[in-house]
């Protein structure tokens, strides 16, 4: 990205915030290598590889020749009206076709298992927060 920035140009990067709990993908990872289903690719139910923290962010942008790096943090909570919806956005990671290529009598325990690992309102809600480190730099 710092190569093909024009100058004076801004570079912008987006990765989950390190310094806080991964509440999604986090249950998901530990559901998936509990429940023995091959990692779709090597590292893919690390919930640390999906994320960098500010200050190593910061980093990386300014060993790459950018300067004026800043980060900013957003948070966004994600809500599903119930445990089955979240549970079938399982479905739509990496992972959800080798879910799919289960034999039918085990992808049941597979979706109980993450809906253990969730956290429902009183009213039966599954809200998630995930954080975000957001950096800008210039060339």
């Amino acid at each position: 990205m710092a190569r093909a920035v024009r100058p004076d140009g801004l570079v912008a990067v987006s990765t989950w915030a390190a310094e806080h709990p991964f509440r999604l993908f986090g249950p998901m990872c530990e559901t998936m290598a509990r429940s023995g289903i091959e990692q779709p690719y090597r590292g893919a139910y690390d919930p640390a590889s999906y994320s960098i923290s500010a200050p190593y962010l910061i980093d990386l942008l300014e060993e790459a020749g950018l300067r004026d790096a800043r980060v900013e943090v957003a948070t966004v909570d994600s809500v599903w009206s119930n445990v089955d919806e979240e549970v079938s956005s399982l479905l739509g990671t990496p992972s959800g076709p080798l879910v799919s290529r289960l034999p039918p009598d085990r992808q049941p325990g597979v979706g109980a298992s993450f809906a253990e690992r969730l956290q429902p309102s009183g009213q039966g809600t599954v809200t998630v927060r995930t954080v975000s480190n957001t950096a800008l730099a210039h060339k």
